[in-house]
């Protein structure tokens, strides 16, 4: 098992474990698969002292982030009264949909009406004149049955 630490370019050191098939041949080469890697058999510059250094500026800036998280949620959190009035507007944008949809339901609903009495006026006039020409086919007949006999 190796680890390869590498600095970053903010300074800041970058370490990845890894388990890789190590190759003795004069230099030390680290292989895995078809990737190599030379590894430096140099004494790391990095110290005790200067690793936490590191690790306290990494601290600090996510100690300030999260404080700054903190600010931004709490200034930027409904408060009760917020909610209060914000329900009240949602409750009457809601009303005010349910009248327009009432309205124009009553609208439909209105010409619905208009036009099933009129479809009853249209079928009752013309049962009306179904009947009368019915009579006037039976009269028919029998004036033709007269006229044929004369």
């Amino acid at each position: 098992m190796v680890s390869a630490i590498s600095e970053r370019e903010d300074g800041m050191m970058r370490g990845d474990l890894h388990f890789f098939q190590i190759d003795y041949h004069g230099d030390r080469i680290i292989k895995w698969g078809n990737w190599k890697m030379a590894v430096n058999n140099k004494k790391s510059k990095v110290n005790i002292e200067t690793l936490s250094q590191m690790t306290q500026r990494e601290f600090s800036a996510v100690r300030k982030e999260m404080t700054d998280m903190a600010t931004n949620m709490a200034t930027n959190m409904a408060s009760k009264e917020d909610l209060h009035e914000l329900k009240h507007e949602i409750i009457d944008e809601v009303r005010k949909e349910n009248q327009k949809m009432i309205h124009s339901n009553d609208r439909i609903v209105t010409k619905l009406d208009t036009f099933l009495k009129e479809d009853a006026a249209h079928k009752m006039a013309h049962d009306r004149v179904e009947e009368t020409v019915e009579g006037h086919e039976t009269r028919i007949k029998k004036l033709e049955g007269v006229m044929k006999v004369a």
